[in-house]
């Protein structure tokens, strides 16, 4: 059967789809949660914590289980628990969640937004085999637009 082409589609909904259900197996419902999750609890604690799973146990509510970067992280989540339930609760809109269970182990940190990734460079070597590559197209622009991609895709 022949697939029909109904115009764009927003990417949104793939990415949703995918995340759904990679996410789903963590428990968690959809991804806000861990999106949002500097704006949820603060960003000083969200240095050292971050969501690992949810589980559900049967009539209860939600245990949301934390991983904490090291000690002093996993005294401040105890301490502040309630806090966060609070917080996480208010976030989706119901009393979803009725425990938090901390863990600690490694945690990685999200890239901080004022910090610029390590420019990569390209061999002479492969400069001269991009320019090799365009050199027969005429048009400049469509040469420098087809010279910047081939950068780009040597640099993954």
């Amino acid at each position: 059967m022949k697939k029909q082409f109904n115009g764009l589609q927003s990417v949104g909904i793939y990415v949703d789809q995918a995340t759904r259900t990679l996410l789903g197996k963590r428990g968690f419902w959809n991804a806000d949660i861990i999106a949002h999750w500097e704006d949820i609890i603060g960003s000083e604690l969200a240095q050292g914590l971050r969501p690992d799973k949810i589980t559900y146990p049967k009539g209860k509510g939600g245990v949301v289980h934390l991983r904490a970067a090291g000690g002093a992280f996993a005294v401040m989540a105890e301490h502040h628990k309630r806090l966060l339930l609070d917080k996480l609760n208010t976030f989706v809109g119901s009393p979803a969640f009725a425990d938090i269970k901390i863990t600690q182990g490694a945690c990685l940190r999200s890239q901080e937004p004022g910090e610029i990734p390590q420019v990569k460079e390209l061999s002479p070597e492969q400069v001269k085999r991009l320019e090799r590559a365009v050199a027969q197209i005429k048009d400049p622009e469509l040469r420098e637009a087809l010279l910047a991609y081939g950068k780009s895709v040597y640099l993954k």
